[in-house]
């Protein structure tokens, strides 16, 4: 969230700069994410003058394009070629003159240069409004008051000011803060309490005090339903005239990050960004029947909104509607025939408060991620409905020289108490540590607008006001008072206590941090997934688990909508988005868990380790060649965290798995207990967009940890007689793997076959159709003495035999 530091200097008298500044927003718990400087629209308008023009003429090659003589007070005249249909001599208009850089509000800066224009020489550019960042009017060029000073600099014209903009990572439970009051607010109590001085929050001017009588408004309310919106304020402003901000508001919008639209819709969000209230403004002439009704329509029911798309209302949606027919979807959204018009003379202002919780879900459900849905999903204050209404009546008359008519409307059948909170003075110096002065606490809590309703011996009964709602409970209130009193301000204890605990054997914690240092190790980085994923994955990749799929009730969002049955899809989403983005070198892993309904109550849960793959394993260098990751390549680091079981396990080739075209299935006493393999790669293109192979190896991790017993820690001294090796060229068919060649080896080699390797694979048309050569070599020792020839040949010749009655082998020479 952006704060304008000049705003807040405006609501809080305060000195600091604001560095120090965001150093007492984030001791607050405000944190200060970053800090920009603010020069003004289009980079402060640097090198752009005041000019006037002193003659025109037609172009002699362009119909449309005009030559001006132009007067930029160096007491010469420059030329410049300007196609704008509203230029005329004696007009002030802005100049960037040659070298001078405009940004513009599209595309990318760009330096004027001396041009010719179909022959003409042009020393300029004489500027719309667009062209320099100041709004997005481009029928013609901008034209200044007569008063303006010819050769002024034009930001010194428009009187910019500088500023500086704090960008707040807001949490979610500080709804209080979504406005510069809220941060003021802050501010004040800070300062008060630690520079023990008084600083006192100043509301926005407002002189104006709206008549409050349902009777005689112009348009009458009637709400249908007063859960979902417990408050609803409005009034109507006649003889408006909708054209562009003045300057000052432009650039208030325009430092927060805020395109300015026009005078109504900029005084709305220049009240949504000071008091965190959202506002709509509806022409009257919308209001059919001079009624507004708000309510929940049937379930179906079509509605176009301002983007001008078709939208489905879900039942529970809450809609502002006329006599007739839906003007708006509540707190979220407007619709396409009720906004301001550029024609629109009257309108009327609603300022409301909405349920959190049902404009949070209708916004998810429309994927509507507004400004405005966004400030009513974090819950606003429904006693600030008013003083943001007369602040943006205030600035409508004073900008347009609009009237009120009538009186203003304010539904509000229920007033929405204050909590109630019991805070012990014991229980709060327990939770500090510390225990804190009396007059500090009362400081603070008053700073605050926590009001002391009763204060006992140990107890205080406080009020809390409506904007804190997520201050319910004695600890909210500790967390108040501690974060304005600062943690820093808590000494760090000089004593330590803490009581020795034994893990239990296998320790899995400990396993799994070695687990992901072995990782990390090896190059590889650990993501964290959402375990919520879309069901359209498996529906998409007719995945056999879809059908139990264990489904969220009342999803947040309409595409996450389903706990994740696998840990793959997550991951090739994760994949997808460093691979849109250039990074192609990718080794990841991931601890997670795993989820699936297998009867109607009966839900089983997993965790597991996933390691995904792509691309090199090395960076490009000159001194190697390229190696991409595969099988080959994870294969021995799933060996390796397979190895601390204290069972041998089998792998056998996968099969029947619709995610992945080939790999490897390991197996211990039956249950699979990881698999390896690389992902069809039609899958991962049509649902991810990825055409590099992607190799994974997903472990069963509850299974593995169940497995793992005590390890013991077994040694044995070094061998002190010579091993021997000997190779084999074997021809086999290609359904032949190197696991059966290995079984049989070790079958046969017992106590002296030390290793088994392929160190080579040849296959070639001239092997015959369907064969392949495998170089396998073996490695011999024996413990006690030194093996002769005599002993291994007839090892060998048994290996032989077999391979060729069980593999059909045929030895190469």
């Amino acid at each position: 969230m952006k704060v304008s530091y000049n705003c807040l200097k405006e609501l809080v008298d305060f000195e600091l700069e604001p560095e120090a500044l965001a150093e007492v927003l984030t001791d607050t718990g405000l944190e200060v994410e970053g800090i920009e400087e603010y020069n003004g629209p289009g980079n402060g308008m640097e090198g752009l003058l005041v000019a006037e023009v002193k003659s025109l003429k037609s172009h002699p090659d362009a119909d449309r394009l005009k030559i001006a003589e132009v007067n930029d007070g160096s007491g010469k005249l420059l030329q410049v070629v300007c196609g704008a249909p509203n230029i005329a001599e004696g007009q002030k208009v802005v100049l960037a003159p040659v070298n001078s850089t405009l940004y513009p509000e599209k595309g990318e800066p760009f330096k004027i240069k001396k041009s010719k224009i179909r022959g003409m020489e042009s020393f300029g550019m004489i500027c719309a409004e667009d062209e320099i960042g100041l709004g997005i009017n481009h029928d013609g060029i901008m034209v200044l008051d007569k008063s303006a000073k010819v050769g002024q600099p034009f930001s010194k014209y428009l009187g910019i000011q500088k500023d500086t903009i704090l960008e707040i990572g807001l949490t979610p439970n500080r709804s209080d803060a979504i406005g510069h009051i809220g941060v003021a607010r802050d501010i004040a109590a800070a300062l008060t309490f630690q520079e023990e001085k008084e600083y006192e929050l100043k509301w926005p001017a407002s002189f104006l005090e709206l008549e409050l009588d349902n009777k005689n408004c112009p348009v009458q309310v009637a709400v249908k339903d007063p859960k979902a919106c417990p408050r609803y304020s409005g009034v109507v402003i006649e003889n408006i005239k909708v054209e562009p901000s003045p300057f000052w508001l432009r650039e208030r919008l325009l430092a927060l990050g805020v395109r300015p639209i026009n005078n109504i819709v900029d005084i709305t969000n220049l009240v949504l960004h000071e008091f965190g209230q959202p506002l709509h403004a509806f022409d009257l002439k919308a209001i059919k029947g001079s009624k507004i009704v708000v309510q929940k329509l049937k379930k179906g029911s079509k509605f176009i909104t301002l983007d001008e798309a078709e939208r489905k209302l879900h039942e529970d949606d809450l809609m502002i509607c006329n006599a007739k027919e839906p003007m708006c979807m509540a707190g979220v959204f407007g619709g396409i025939n009720s906004g301001v018009k550029a024609e629109t003379t009257a309108i009327f202002l609603e300022s409301a408060h909405f349920e959190a919780i049902g404009i949070r879900k209708t916004a998810n459900r429309h994927l509507l991620r507004t400004d405005a849905a966004q400030k009513y999903e974090k819950s606003t204050d429904p006693e600030i409905t008013i003083k943001a209404l007369e602040r943006a009546v205030q600035l409508i008359t004073e900008t347009t020289g609009a009237q009120v008519n009538g009186t203003a409307c304010d539904y509000y059948p229920e007033k929405i108490k204050r909590a109630s909170v019991d805070l012990k003075f014991s229980y709060l110096d327990k939770l500090c540590g510390i225990s804190i002065d009396r007059k500090h606490i009362h400081t603070i809590l008053d700073k605050l607008d926590i009001e002391i309703v009763l204060e006992k011996k140990d107890t205080l009964n406080l009020s809390v006001p409506t904007y804190r709602a997520d201050v319910k409970r004695p600890a909210d209130v500790v967390e108040e008072i501690i974060r304005i009193y600062g943690l820093n301000n808590i000494p760090v204890s000089e004593k330590m206590q803490m009581n020795l605990s034994f893990s239990e054997k296998p320790d899995i914690e400990s396993f799994r941090r070695k687990t992901s240092e072995f990782l990390a190790g090896k190059g590889f980085s650990e993501m964290v997934n959402n375990s919520i994923t879309q069901s359209a994955y498996y529906e998409k990749a007719k995945s056999p688990e879809r059908k139990q799929l264990v489904k969220l009730l009342k999803p947040s969002n309409s595409e996450l909508d389903t706990l994740r049955s696998n840990m793959l899809f997550p991951v090739l989403e994760r994949m997808a988005f460093n691979l849109n983005r250039k990074n192609s070198r990718l080794k990841f892993f991931e601890f997670g868990h795993t989820y699936l309904q297998k009867e109607k109550l009966a839900f089983a849960e997993e965790a597991h380790l996933i390691l995904a793959t792509t691309g090199n394993i090395y960076d490009e260098s000159w001194m190697q060649d390229e190696l991409k990751t595969d099988l080959y390549f994870l294969k021995p680091i799933v060996a390796y965290i397979l190895s601390y079981l204290p069972q041998e396990f089998k792998v056998k080739p996968l099969e029947n798995n619709p995610y992945y075209n080939s790999g490897l299935d390991y197996l211990i006493e039956g249950k699979s207990i990881a698999q390896l393999a690389v992902v069809d790669n039609e899958l991962a293109e049509q649902l991810f967009d990825i055409d590099t192979e992607v190799t994974v190896a997903d472990i069963n991790w509850t299974l593995l940890c169940e497995k793992l017993g005590e390890t013991k820690i077994r040694f044995k001294e070094l061998p002190r007689y010579p091993s021997v090796r000997r190779d084999l060229a074997l021809l086999l068919d290609k359904e032949v793997h190197f696991a059966d060649i290995e079984k049989i080896a070790r079958e046969e080699g017992k106590q002296l076959l030390k290793a088994v390797n392929l160190f080579d694979i040849y296959a070639d048309k001239k092997l015959g159709s369907g064969k392949k050569s495998y170089a396998v070599s073996f490695v011999f020792q024996d413990k006690d003495k030194t093996l002769t020839d005599k002993a291994i040949d007839k090892t060998m010749t048994k290996l032989i035999k077999r391979y060729e009655t069980e593999l059909s082998a045929q030895l190469r020479t």
